[in-house]
């Protein structure tokens, strides 16, 4: 007798480690992908980043953004464009007339190099997702002392054609991304505020 009621006990025990368990698990997938995700990532935003300081040229505003340790930023973006928080912690969404902006931080794993990356996993993503993907250039350059990769292609949208520039930066953990898109007729008048805001960039840690 005393060994049944061991049995049982320990089968009581036994489901309320795996109901315990499945609860957990459902917590964990409601905050990193369910409707309580974006709760998280709200919470994780360092109210600063928004803050702006003065820029040499007038036209823009300098953001400091301080979201992930170890990667502190700053970027000028023009002072008539719209900005806001990005989707992600370190992130920035940015429009204007016809434009469209993202600059963030892009993680790298730790077994690969950026350019690697950027070769092997991010440019096979973009493929797959823009089917009129069209690689225009690729080229690496130096942002700020810290060595950067330019890839810059074209994808359609109904019948429009758009150009983009995504502008990689080495960094200390992650790298900084920087994504600008325009209507193609539209690239080469924009290139010197796109350089403004390419140039602009730099660590601040």
């Amino acid at each position: 007798m005393f060994l049944a009621q061991t049995i049982k006990f320990m089968n009581k025990k036994v489901i309320a480690i795996i109901f315990l368990t499945l609860a957990a698990l459902a917590v964990l997938y409601l905050y990193s992908f369910g409707p309580l995700s974006g709760v998280r990532t709200a919470q994780n935003f360092n109210p600063v980043s928004l803050h702006t300081s003065a820029s040499n040229d007038s036209k823009f505003n300098v953001y400091h953004d301080k979201d992930v340790k170890e990667n502190y930023y700053k970027v000028q973006l023009p002072k008539d464009w719209q900005v806001s928080m990005g989707e992600k912690p370190g992130g920035y969404a940015a429009s204007s007339n016809g434009v469209n902006g993202e600059i963030g931080l892009q993680d790298v794993p730790d077994n690969s190099t950026l350019e690697l990356y950027i070769l092997s996993q991010d440019e096979p993503k973009l493929k797959t997702s823009l089917s009129t993907y069209n690689r225009i250039d690729y080229k690496k350059i130096s942002v700020n002392g810290n060595d950067a990769y330019q890839l810059i292609y074209t994808s359609k949208n109904g019948n429009d054609i758009y150009e983009t520039t995504r502008t990689y930066i080495a960094g200390q953990d992650n790298a900084g991304l920087i994504i600008l898109t325009s209507k193609q007729s539209d690239f080469s008048g924009l290139q010197e505020t796109f350089d403004s805001i390419i140039k602009s960039f730099s660590w601040e840690n």
